[in-house]
């Protein structure tokens, strides 16, 4: 079903066989469960956290973005997805929610800035590539990276902007194996729907069980 015949350089690839924990770390159907379960419990820890700390999330949030705006949000984002640090951006969405940025502005400045930074980490493995830095940072994930390329080509770019995997380091990857750009970009563009699901997520939580009951669309924004 994944797939997908896509242009790469075959002469870079550095397959062989992956240790069990690895093949789980890029089996499919496996991380599109731990999507789905994020969700729930991401969901279930937000309403938690309101419950707790709501008035200190709220002012803290507010703080932040009174101080940084969307354009903290934009370079945050831009940042996380472009280099391999290992931080989510969730983080960055959550804290604009909390702080009751615009719903319209927020997806697009994080969406853009998130395509953006995908764009960054396929310029960095297709040109710095083949230097130590790059190599040593991409080393853990290689193997993992150049499997997932090989087998499913678009498909990992996709599965990289929807689920736990990692977004920069699959970018880094497809730029390494010179992935047609155009298929490159066609797979990074999945992180509006990305961005979108987790912001319902996350507006979900603040509002609660009783809040989505009561005032559904208020999801929404």
């Amino acid at each position: 079903m994944f797939r997908s015949p896509v242009s790469i350089n075959r002469d870079r690839l550095k397959t062989g066989e992956l240790s069990k924990r690895e093949m789980d770390d890029v089996n499919i159907k496996k991380n599109l469960i731990k999507l789905g379960l994020a969700f729930l419990l991401v969901f279930l820890i937000v309403i938690l956290l309101r419950m707790l700390f709501g008035h200190h999330i709220e002012a803290f949030a507010e703080v932040l973005v009174d101080r940084f705006g969307l354009p903290g949000v934009f370079i945050s984002t831009l940042l996380l997805d472009s280099l391999i640090l290992g931080i989510s951006p969730d983080f960055v969405l959550f804290v604009a929610i909390a702080g009751e940025i615009d719903p319209l502005k927020l997806l697009l400045t994080i969406s853009i800035a998130s395509i953006l930074g995908g764009n960054v980490g396929y310029l960095i493995g297709r040109f710095l590539g083949n230097r130590k830095f790059v190599q040593k940072r991409i080393e853990p994930y290689e193997r993992r990276g150049h499997y997932l390329m090989e087998k499913y080509g678009l498909w990992a770019v996709i599965l990289g902007a929807m689920t736990p995997l990692p977004f920069s380091t699959i970018c880094w990857i497809a730029g390494m194996l010179e992935m047609r750009y155009t298929h490159f970009l066609a797979g990074a563009i999945w992180r509006i729907p990305r961005y979108l699901l987790w912001y319902i997520v996350f507006r979900a939580g603040f509002l609660g069980f009783q809040g989505i009951i009561s005032h559904p669309l208020l999801i929404f924004g």
